[in-house]
């Protein structure tokens, strides 16, 4: 391997660790400002308040959280520089093993709500951002 095909590479692997960054980043950061607006509208009660929801504020979080899950892997395979699919597994992974942990952090305050919603997250969003790759993919072949 010469000189410029080690720096081409390590171009490559710093694009595609920041592709799952940014997705990552996409998709909390999209989840949390909607999650504030929503509640400071009137939309959901306040985060500190767990008893205050009803299944339907759950449902409406669930729906806004899994687009932007979606989108989080569309971005992911958008921005990463080989191997789209990857990189968004490996987004995937990551998100299954953080959304996994915050689910057992916490599932106290979730039985307050409903042990549905977090169990549901948590198995929906690696589908998400799968799906979110694959529209990239759909998408980069018109």
């Amino acid at each position: 391997m010469t000189g410029t095909e080690e720096i081409y590479m390590n171009k490559d692997f710093w694009k595609n660790c920041s592709a799952v960054l940014i997705g990552f980043l996409t998709v909390f950061m999209l989840s949390v400002g909607m999650d504030m607006l929503a509640e400071s509208v009137g939309i959901l009660p306040p985060s500190t308040q767990p008893e205050a929801y009803q299944w339907w504020h759950l449902v409406i979080a669930l729906i806004y959280r899994s687009i932007f899950t979606i989108f989080g892997g569309f971005v992911t395979a958008h921005i990463s520089a080989t191997k789209p699919m990857r990189q968004v597994i490996i987004l995937a992974v990551i998100g299954t093993i953080l959304g996994g942990l915050g689910t057992i952090a916490n599932w106290e305050m979730a039985k307050a709500t409903g042990t549905w919603y977090p169990v549901v997250l948590f198995l929906a969003s690696p589908v998400c951002i799968w799906w979110g790759g694959t529209l990239k993919k759909v998408n980069q072949g018109k």
